[in-house]
């Protein structure tokens, strides 16, 4: 065997085709290496460290394993197998390994950083946090950096006010770092400082101006504050960068029906998310619903209202939002992120996403919604002759917390960028302990929360209504608009049956 001395020649020679960008002359010199030198951790270590930038996932771990085993006292390795682990979404597994790492090498900043990253992606913010701030106290990583992820636990704990402070530290420390600014824009949005969010938002998108996030939320912003044309052409530059962003040709297209520009916001909704294609007729209350009284007058309220005779649906769909986490943002009114006038966490379902895995309790809902339109139309036959199918937008599922409201008083067609809007419908998926009715006020009438209780009503200023304060448990929902269907040749999407 070779002496120790030859191996570190060896080695060296590997790490300097590797600092030199000779990437398949390290990599080959890696491999020979750890064939070579069998009992050696450090030759698996290296070998590992370029599996890895070759991706070469599974290769790398095998690898960093054997070097561990080899050498359990070896932190460098420990850390590099929890690298790669992180990389593939195996965060417990990584932890594990990041821990023993942190054990053996306790004044590696990177080290608790990556521990941090990985505390966070399994909720244990807190945990996460105090791994971030000891990677301060040792030094020797960006600053800005760690601020940044600081921020980022803050904003997951729904603290904006200390997220928003983090953030704006990273952009003091890193002026040019788009990051930082996008972020401290998302903290000042969540705060409903929406005009400070623009600034933020400006600034990300000129630093990167091939970020299609960083595009996309400042084309949000400029909507949120009224700014039509510019935001137009800033959901144009998204659909450069990304094409196929659905949630972009959804608010290109409300944007442009607010400018008035009605075939042109439809042909973008449609051809985006796409539409739900509902049937008006023919067909009264049959099995999977049960027609029921909101509230008893001697004129008609035109509030419509029924039962879900199923109501598991109501809980699939709790489950399918509390699965899809990364899909929840802050509830948002015409105006944007207000919560004095709206307090919620909103799911928003594309069309288009209706025939995808784990869609099919949305789906199988909107078969029930149908049937409810049916009946409603049953009821009030003039609508049938005007709307004998309609097509339902984006819409959302939403969960209101204690303290959680839309208390502002609103309608649902309120200029002619939602002139398309016809009736609006709601089902409560749960029954709310306390709070949260929704009260229409010109008729005076509440309708408590029940589990699978559905209602229809008419868009116009006539049902103004509002979300009262959930006072205890939670309150969940699905809502949307049914509008006129958009002409035949932009019309893409799919029935509510499930049919095309």
């Amino acid at each position: 065997m070779d002496s120790p001395t030859v191996f570190k020649q060896r080695l060296d020679e590997v790490g300097a085709d590797l600092a030199a960008g000779r990437l398949a002359n390290a990599l080959e010199g890696a491999k020979r290496l750890a064939a070579s030198y069998p009992e050696a951790a450090q030759a698996h270590n290296i070998y590992g460290i370029l599996r890895a930038g070759a991706n070469d996932g599974e290769g790398a771990l095998a690898s960093f394993r054997t070097a561990t085993t080899l050498d359990p006292g070896f932190g460098e390795a420990h850390y590099n197998l929890g690298l790669v682990l992180c990389q593939q979404g195996n965060y417990a597994t990584a932890t594990e390994s990041l821990r023993r790492a942190l054990d053996l090498d306790p004044k590696i900043a990177a080290y608790y950083v990556v521990f941090g990253n990985a505390l966070r992606q399994q909720g244990r913010l807190d945990e996460a946090a105090a791994a971030y701030e000891q990677s301060l106290k040792i030094g020797g990583v960006s600053e800005s950096l760690i601020r940044n992820n600081i921020g980022a636990v803050h904003l997951d704990l729904n603290l904006p006010e200390k997220a928003a402070q983090s953030f704006r530290r990273a952009a003091e420390l890193q002026p040019d770092s788009g990051p930082a600014h996008l972020n401290l824009g998302r903290a000042l949005l969540r705060l409903g400082r929406t005009s400070e969010a623009l600034e933020s938002f400006r600034t990300a998108a000129g630093l990167d101006p091939k970020s299609a996030d960083a595009a996309l939320l400042f084309a949000n912003t400029l909507r949120d504050v009224g700014k039509f044309e510019d935001a137009v052409a800033a959901y144009k530059t998204v659909l450069q960068l990304r094409p196929d962003d659905k949630q972009a040709s959804y608010h290109l297209g409300l944007t442009l029906l607010e400018l008035g520009r009605n075939a042109d916001g439809l042909r973008a909704i449609a051809g985006g998310p796409g539409v739900v294609r509902i049937s008006g007729g023919p067909g009264a209350a049959g099995k999977a619903i049960q027609r029921v009284e909101i509230a008893k007058r001697d004129a008609p309220t035109f509030i419509g209202g029924w039962k879900l005779s199923n109501a598991e649906v109501c809980d699939r769909l709790i489950t399918f939002f509390e699965a899809n986490s990364d899909r929840h943002a802050s509830g948002r009114t015409g105006v944007g992120i207000d919560k004095a006038a709206k307090d919620s966490t909103d799911l928003t379902v594309q069309p288009c996403d209706l025939r995808r895995p784990g869609f099919e309790a949305v789906a199988a809902y909107l078969a029930h919604l149908e049937e409810c339109y049916r009946d409603y139309v049953v009821q009030w036959p003039f609508l049938g002759g005007m709307l004998p199918h309609g097509e339902i937008m984006p819409f959302t599922i939403q969960r209101y917390g204690e303290g959680g409201h839309f208390q502002r008083v609103h309608s649902e067609r309120t200029s002619g960028g939602f002139a398309h809007r016809v009736l609006a419908w709601m089902t409560y998926l749960d029954d709310v302990e306390e709070g949260g009715e929704t009260r229409f006020h010109h008729f005076g009438i509440d309708v408590r929360p029940e589990r699978g209780k559905t209602l229809i009503w008419p868009a116009e200023w006539t049902h103004a209504h509002s979300g009262g304060v959930v006072t205890k448990g939670f309150k969940h929902i699905i809502t949307g608009w049914i509008h006129f269907p958009l002409t035949s040749n932009v019309t893409t999407g799919t029935s509510a049956a499930g049919g095309s």
